[in-house]
């Protein structure tokens, strides 16, 4: 009698030694045409794939071949809208519980707004958190290069921003740490207690803001005034408010890169 772990292991190879199914090698070779003709035989579009992950095809669509973004980018949006048009789940959980919307949202390319724009668009839910790890959409794309993306999701309605911010700090994500700052997230605690090694330059910047009277939102006014009085000097006949919101639109104000020179008075003892 076989135990329960080689029954396992005898299930698991079983299904790796099966034949691909040929709407996963289109969705992976991000033939489109492919693709259709597959769905239009009938193929289930939520149909998953063999092996331990069994993805969906729009899992794989959204995924698969990250790792090059710039490889037939267009295809794979297209191959994306024609699941979606099929009637894919975009929410439905891959066999490891990631949803469509989690593994873009781990895909450290800017390009991979676009496809987190599709599948938002398409109803996906910007606060699914996988009950494997506890990683939120938003915690695990605050760790991530693209601002755009956690500007996108928190538009969409994500609220997970004291995990998110906390994310973005240890990865060293300033940017992304001035976006959920002005959402309204709270400086994590931990970040004091030394219970975790965030990055330093980020920390520094957290910190800066958590020593302002009145938090991030009177930190980013003395930023906004600070870059407005610089360009003042150079523009004297331009109002004050027309300025600030140049300033508002061309600088990441709020944020670490020209930290103004806070008045004393304005800092926490």
């Amino acid at each position: 009698m076989l135990s329960a772990a080689t029954a396992v292991a005898s299930n698991t190879a079983t299904r790796l030694s099966m034949p691909e199914h040929p709407i996963f090698a289109a969705v992976k070779a991000l033939d489109v045409e492919a693709l259709r003709r597959e769905l239009a035989a009938g193929v289930d579009p939520d149909m998953c794939e063999h092996g331990p992950y069994a993805p969906t095809p729009l899992c794989q669509a959204v995924h698969y071949g990250s790792a090059f973004p710039a490889t037939r980018f267009q295809e794979r949006l297209e191959c994306i809208a024609v699941l979606l048009e099929a009637g894919a789940s975009v929410d439905k959980q891959c066999g490891n519980g990631e949803t469509p919307l989690l593994k873009a949202a781990g895909v450290d390319s800017p390009a991979w707004t676009a496809v987190i724009a599709a599948l938002l668009e398409a109803g996906a839910d910007p606060n699914f958190t996988t009950t494997r790890w506890g990683q939120s959409v938003l915690a695990l794309a605050a760790s991530r290069d693209s601002a755009g993306t956690v500007r996108m999701l928190l538009s969409a309605g994500a609220v997970d921003l004291a995990r998110a911010l906390e994310s973005a700090i240890i990865s060293g994500k300033q940017r992304n740490c001035t976006l959920l700052l002005r959402a309204g997230a709270a400086i994590p605690w931990r970040v004091y207690e030394g219970t975790f090694r965030p990055d330093p330059q980020t920390l520094a910047y957290v910190r800066r803001v958590r020593a302002t009277w009145g938090g991030f939102k009177a930190y980013e006014k003395a930023h906004r005034q600070h870059l407005a009085a610089i360009f003042l000097a150079k523009f004297p006949v331009l109002p004050v408010e027309m300025l600030e919101r140049i300033v508002e639109f061309s600088f990441n104000v709020g944020g670490p890169s020209h930290c103004p020179s806070i008045d004393p008075k304005f800092l926490l003892d």
